[in-house]
């Protein structure tokens, strides 16, 4: 199996505020004209992998990714709960009967 891979560029121009051109590159054709200037070269761009190169590798570290936020989503999902449960039980007065 080959590592190598081409994409193709596409690099658009736009003036600055000094009237100086910067460039965008993207991968993707058609960006808006109003934000990143007129599309102005597309051109291949060839590149090699690392020879242990595997797409499970991305895919495992886009799941840690997912846990971790998760997890924080969760946690402070938690604390809200909590913090209300708290407040609501020391909202409560008990008076018992002598």
């Amino acid at each position: 199996m080959s590592n190598a891979t081409t994409l193709t560029v596409h690099v658009y121009a736009k003036a600055n505020f000094n009237g100086q051109p910067e460039f965008f590159v993207s991968l993707f054709t058609g960006l808006s004209a109003d934000n990143f200037g007129p599309l102005v070269a597309s051109a291949p761009f060839l590149f090699t992998l690392p020879p242990n190169f595997g797409s499970a590798s991305l895919e495992i570290a886009e799941l840690e990714s997912m846990s971790e936020k998760a997890l924080a989503t969760y946690q402070r999902s938690r604390a809200e709960i909590n913090e209300r449960l708290e407040k609501l039980k020391g909202s409560l007065h008990y008076e018992v009967a002598a």
